[in-house]
């Protein structure tokens, strides 16, 4: 059984072409590249050979099938990076003929509504539908389970290419592809979407004409990235309102929807667009120079973590609904509101750093 086990995890492994190799830095660690001579930790690879290697038999139920539980700490990581990564397990399991069951109720993880421990409740459940027919409690009386509950894969996983296959192919390029397979995983259950309707602005229930902003600030600012030694690769507020101001001098626009997590580009945008702009009531953050070299999971503190996750779904969906799209950069909400747009923009772009200038 070993063996088997080993040889399903290795299976797809080019070895005329390997893509694995030690890592050289901590950067390389958290973010590897994913080109020609990517470079992964010596236990990350090994952690992608073996990932199916931790199989359980908890009883007779299921005998035939093979259920692969869904189950890890997802860390400080994003709401959508937590739907993108686990989409991307789920298609690997359709794929592979298994029955994918998720279960993310364990800690840390951010978007569990009260910090009670580990095991209390199913963060996945409280936005999405069950991935499969089988219950979560059923799973732990069925005869062939693998199980994945090592560290989220944002962090550990980026080795195991099967996933990260899926994740790159099925994930990151939400635009002009198929959505519907990723739409029946990732639509939000009926208590969720009855709060994003609820909180979605009157123009946009209406389908008005809006034009969709996302402007990324906090640890995306110029002086941020600088502070990790990155280049900028995020246009800045005052970037995005020249954007926006070249866009309203060519079409017809009633509203503006802005999606912000930092306090002084929202501030900025209220100054420029007043009445024109919609926006949905979140958390955000009042940015200075002390918390140049912190992430946003760190500036951002989450209470409740399941309301949290629902506004943030909202303002997805809002985005979704709008007929246009600026971006300051490729982010999860960005992917989100193709993932969440019913036909589409008839205009998307994503602004370059430093335009007007």
């Amino acid at each position: 059984m070993e063996q088997e086990n080993l040889m399903a995890g290795a299976a797809g492994i080019s070895w005329d072409n390997p893509d694995v190799c030690l890592i050289r830095s901590v950067a390389e660690f958290y973010n590897p590249p994913f080109a020609d001579g990517a470079l992964y930790n010596s236990f990350q690879v090994m952690e992608s050979l073996l990932w199916t290697a931790q199989r359980r038999h908890y009883g007779e139920r299921n005998r035939g099938t093979t259920i692969l539980l869904l189950r890890y700490p997802t860390m400080t990581a994003g709401l959508f990076d937590i739907m993108k990564f686990t989409y991307a397990f789920v298609r690997v399991a359709w794929q592979r003929g298994w029955i994918p069951v998720v279960c993310l109720d364990q800690e840390p993880n951010q978007y569990l509504a009260e910090r009670t421990g580990a095991g209390h409740e199913n963060m996945w459940e409280s936005f999405f539908p069950p991935a499969s027919r089988i219950p979560v409690a059923e799973v732990f009386e069925s005869d062939d389970v693998i199980v994945v509950d090592g560290l989220f894969p944002q962090t550990s996983g980026r080795a195991n290419p099967y996933q990260m296959e899926a994740f790159f192919r099925f994930a990151s390029a939400l635009d002009a592809k198929d959505l519907h397979e990723a739409r029946s995983i990732l639509r939000p259950n009926f208590a969720t979407e009855s709060v994003i309707e609820a909180l979605l602005p009157a123009p946009l229930q209406r389908g008005d004409p809006v034009l969709g902003v996302i402007s990324r600030g906090t640890d995306y600012r110029a002086e941020a990235a600088a502070a990790r030694g990155e280049q900028p690769a995020n246009a800045a507020a005052d970037d995005m309102i020249a954007a926006v101001r070249a866009f309203l001098a060519q079409h017809d626009v009633r509203y503006i929807f802005l999606a912000t997590e930092d306090e002084a580009y929202f501030q900025k945008f209220c100054t420029a667009f007043r009445e024109k702009l919609l926006f949905i009531r979140q958390q955000r953050v009042r940015y200075d120079e002390s918390k140049r070299d912190r992430l946003l999971a760190e500036l951002l503190p989450v209470e409740d973590g399941r309301s949290f996750g629902r506004r943030y779904l909202a303002i997805l969906f809002a985005l979704g609904r709008c007929r246009w799209l600026l971006s300051s950069m490729n982010c999860g909400a960005m992917q989100g509101a193709w993932l969440y747009s019913a036909y589409g923009f008839e205009t998307f772009r994503i602004v370059p750093p430093h335009e007007a200038s």
